[in-house]
């Protein structure tokens, strides 16, 4: 609805279009007028007046309604253009969360080997060495460990090379 139109009506606005009424319906000093209009024709003219008023208020109505829906729609564009990115936010965190679940899976199975290597190796060669030298630490611990592997690995070696010159 442009201004222009609105306006032209703004000129014919109900407080006009009834003053105007009634000097033409009540206006007793000039009886040419009176006796050109008879009662019909007055009620004519008001109903006209009546209808340009609600045509006037129809086009602000629909008007003030347009504009309200063009501001919907573009608050509507907003909120879908933010969920749009929140979706693909979330989609790459997910991707993300299933990368880094997946490197942990790796990670522990290579902890839980590692673990059953250093276990075996303690059970079955350092705890027996350690007991046989009185050499068993309080807890075991890497510095523990290391003060046993070093005369263990003499002895290993040692014990390797004498069977070498044995035939």
């Amino acid at each position: 609805m442009g201004a222009s139109k609105q306006d032209s009506f703004a000129a014919e606005s109900p407080t006009n279009i009834d003053v105007k009424i009634t000097e033409l319906a009540g206006n007793k000093a000039s009886n040419a007028r009176n006796d050109s209009f008879s009662k019909s024709e007055t009620s004519a003219v008001i109903k006209a007046n009546a209808k340009k008023r609600s045509d006037v208020d129809h086009r602000g109505l629909v008007a003030t309604l347009e504009a309200l829906l063009t501001n919907r729609e573009d608050e509507f564009e907003r909120v879908q253009s933010k969920y749009g990115k929140l979706k693909d936010r979330c989609k790459k965190l997910l991707d993300e969360h299933d990368t880094r679940g997946n490197a942990l899976q790796e990670c522990e199975s290579s902890r839980d080997l590692h673990l059953k290597i250093v276990c075996n190796i303690l059970n079955t060669g350092i705890h027996p060495y350690a007991t046989q030298n009185g050499m068993m630490p309080e807890e075991w611990t890497e510095e523990s460990i290391d003060k046993i592997m070093k005369p263990l690995a003499y002895d290993a070696l040692k014990a390797s090379s004498g069977q070498d010159s044995e035939p």
